[in-house]
């Protein structure tokens, strides 16, 4: 596995947004949202503590076939390629949506344009799926990685989608949920109240950890992250003195933070 600082981090994602943008179709609703994502220095940090939860855990890991499923623009499987260099990393994305705002913009289309060329510039296997079966084509699965996606899931079919993925999950293999939003959240919170781009369904623990009985799974990793707001204008101007703001408080173990960070281990 490859060690990779924040300031080699950066760069990594750099590079990948300068290419992604440049390929993308500029026209598509989408476009603006995913150079604000890939532009964002707050959320790119937030990206690099929840992958250096990621690395940390799994560093004794060699050869791993890991499914990045949701995996939107294809950064987190690039940025995963990159960390685990000898493993086989597969990406995956829905044609088919719960969210309202996903229904509505079709963000699919815009990764299906733009895939094949980021496939072959960084040598990536990003594909589609129809959101409830995985093909028997792509294998079975050592790590199934969940990244910023139950949230986006009604509530009443999380249950179902987990139970479907699992069957791609190597017996004593491992799901990693992050960036799942928390309803104890204050970010979330104040997002939702004065209507700043709040997520339509937020989870509590319970709500979390119920997708993973203790009868199948055994939690190997869970903690609260997240103290800052990601915001672009607070990005572009706070940055420094948000990246300081959110170490203390993990120091602290504020109760606020705004998302879960899960491993279990299929037993």
């Amino acid at each position: 596995m490859t060690k990779i600082n924040y300031k080699k981090f950066s760069r990594l994602v750099n590079n990948f947004k300068k290419f992604c943008i440049g390929v993308a179709d500029k026209n598509h609703g989408y476009f603006k949202r995913t150079e604000y994502m890939l532009d964002n220095r707050v959320n790119n940090y937030i990206n690099f503590l929840n992958f250096q939860g990621i690395s940390n855990f799994f560093s004794k890991k060699k050869e791993l076939r890991i499914l990045d499923l949701g995996c939107g623009v294809g950064d987190k499987s690039f940025l995963l390629k990159k960390l685990f260099s000898k493993s086989h990393i597969i990406g995956l994305e829905t044609t088919n949506h719960d969210d309202i705002d996903h229904v509505k913009n079709k963000p699919h289309e815009f990764y299906e344009n733009i895939y094949k060329k980021i496939n072959k510039k960084f040598g990536l296997e990003l594909n589609m799926y129809d959101g409830k079966n995985i093909p028997s084509k792509f294998g079975n699965f050592d790590v199934i990685i969940l990244y910023a996606v139950i949230e986006h899931i009604t509530p009443g079919k999380r249950t179902d989608f987990i139970h479907s993925v699992e069957k791609r999950l190597k017996n004593n293999g491992y799901f990693v949920i992050t960036r799942c939003p928390r309803r104890l959240g204050l970010i979330e919170f104040v997002s939702r109240t004065f209507k700043l781009g709040a997520h339509e369904w937020v989870l509590s623990k319970k709500d979390l950890l119920n997708l993973f009985p203790q009868n199948y799974y055994q939690i190997k990793v869970f903690k609260n992250m997240n103290n800052i707001p990601n915001n672009y204008f607070f990005s572009k101007y706070f940055y420094y003195p948000l990246m300081l703001t959110d170490k203390i408080l993990s120091l602290f173990r504020w109760p606020f933070s705004t998302d879960y960070f899960l491993i279990v281990k299929k037993k």
